[in-house]
């Protein structure tokens, strides 16, 4: 069996007819003196570098008002509201649950592209990533306000 260590990954080569279990499982330590090599359990020393998370968001509605830009001229941002909205039937009826989220936009070519073509009532398709915000209260400082925005990555214009 070959056993190689790199950045923090172990890899190995066994036989195919292997049990999974066992590939992976042993690898010689270095402070042993004997002949034989001592087992040792790498996946307790090695973090698992193959665990992903996913923070993305794809959102397809309606504007509720023109983008407008705000911020600093040293950190631009472009931001504009969009509903969504969930039909569902309930006792028989129709009913309809429309939810606002607040977009904002960050890059710069893109930001251009959101002033000009974002308006009230048009429907675009925006994917990006959700954002956690916490400020303080200005008149009660042990208060904190969060709200969960949109950071666009993408946003697509949709023409009637």
């Amino acid at each position: 069996m070959l056993r190689t260590v790199a950045r923090g990954v172990l890899s190995c080569r066994q036989r195919p007819s292997a049990p999974l279990h066992r590939l992976c499982s042993s690898i010689p330590s270095p402070a042993s003196s004997s002949s034989t090599p001592a087992e040792v359990n790498t996946t307790d020393n090695i973090p698992d570098l193959r665990e992903k998370s996913i923070n993305q968001i794809t959102l397809l509605g309606r504007v509720g008002a023109d983008a407008e830009a705000k911020g600093t001229d040293n950190t631009p941002v472009t931001t504009f509201s969009l509903a969504t909205t969930t039909t569902f039937m309930k006792h028989g009826v129709v009913s309809q649950n429309t939810v606002w989220h607040r977009v904002s936009v960050f890059r710069p070519g893109l930001q251009e592209s959101v002033l000009r073509h974002v308006k009230k009532g048009a429907r675009v398709l925006v994917q990006g990533r959700l954002s956690y915000l916490e400020r303080p209260d200005p008149a009660n400082p042990a208060l904190l306000h969060r709200s969960v925005g949109v950071v666009a990555h993408d946003v697509v214009n949709f023409r009637e």
